[in-house]
């Protein structure tokens, strides 16, 4: 598993400018909702690309992302989401490769077939070994590979793209919204104070 930290310290001190007013406690909590909103825009962008460049389905690409703390999810924290003490948000990515017999592998006369249009010429699936495809890498009996499809280098690549842009951008749109929130709740309490 590998993790990827969604930084965005660039962008808090650009954004920061524009609201001087507001106290530290105010940023904290807006930099906490962008930075999770950020961390979940990456998550989608990303398994939307991967999808799209290895031909898989979305929802193939997206178990490697593992949903957020909070959500029903057997595995817990493998998505560290951002508090007011840690500035900072883990995007975790299963990087394993995906087997063929998960792109739902059928056996053909001459091969193997799968999901997306993969064909594998002189491959077979074995029932004993939980119906996995193989293939010989040459003309003899040995050695023997299974057929599967890896991951790590386009989840990764994808990942830290989606973050870089979608998130970033993600990140500025929401903690410029809870900062003129905050704003206009302010002036409203100030409104509600004033004597008639």
């Amino acid at each position: 598993m590998a993790n990827n930290v969604v930084s965005v310290k660039s962008n808090i001190h650009a954004v920061r400018k524009q609201f001087e007013e507001l106290s530290e406690k105010d940023s904290h909590a807006a930099t906490v909702q962008g930075l999770n909103a950020a961390a979940n825009e990456t998550r989608k962008v990303a398994s939307r690309n991967v999808a799209s460049e290895l031909r898989m389905l979305h929802a193939t690409v997206r178990k490697r992302f593992p949903a957020p703390k909070g959500k029903k999810f057997r595995f817990r924290n493998r998505w560290q989401k951002a508090t007011r003490r840690k500035l900072e948000t883990v995007v975790k990515i299963f990087t394993q490769p995906i087997p063929w017999r998960s792109l739902d592998a059928k056996a053909t006369a001459k091969g193997v077939r799968a999901k997306k249009g993969r064909y594998e010429a002189g491959a077979w699936l074995n029932p004993s070994l939980g119906m996995h495809a193989f293939k010989r890498r040459g003309k003899a009996r040995l050695p023997i590979d299974k057929l599967v499809v890896q991951m790590k280098e386009p989840l990764e690549r994808a990942t830290d793209a989606a973050a870089r842009n979608e998130g970033a951008k993600r990140f500025v749109v929401v903690y410029e919204n809870a900062m003129k929130k905050k704003i206009k709740r302010r002036e409203r309490s100030k409104n509600a104070s004033r004597p008639l």
